[in-house]
């Protein structure tokens, strides 16, 4: 998402919801290691995305009735760049990352004053 915003100029828009975690529960735990785990990952390599197993309301895909609350941050302005490099990309990415982490925090005691802590893992660039 940041290589296109480059390409094409675009702002970038930190968003957080707080409460998303509460509206399904997974099938089965799949902790790193886990044959579960392992299947999602291999379908993820396949299809670009990881197959979430979840149940919500009555055993079905509907989402429990939670409370989710969401927070706009500011935008990141973005310059045009036609071929952005991989430090291009690495930059922009890395400011966006802290923006969300600053909103993260700003709201967290608000909406969601039990929340164990915001995990940002990398995937791939």
């Amino acid at each position: 998402f940041v290589r296109l915003a480059l390409e094409h100029g675009a702002a970038l828009v930190p968003i957080f919801s707080f409460g998303e975690n509460e509206l399904f529960h997974q099938v089965a735990p799949n902790p790193p290691g886990s044959l579960l785990r392992e299947l999602q990952q291999k379908g993820k390599d396949h299809l670009g995305f990881s197959m979430p197993l979840v149940v919500g309301r009555w055993g079905l895909p509907f989402p429990f009735r939670e409370r989710l609350t969401t927070v706009v941050g500011r935008p990141l302005l973005v310059a045009k760049v036609e071929h952005p490099s991989l430090e291009d990309v690495l930059a922009v990415h890395s400011e966006y990352v802290r923006r969300l982490q600053d909103l993260y925090d700003r709201y967290v005691e608000r909406y969601a004053p039990d929340a164990g802590g915001l995990v940002l893992r990398d995937s791939k660039l």
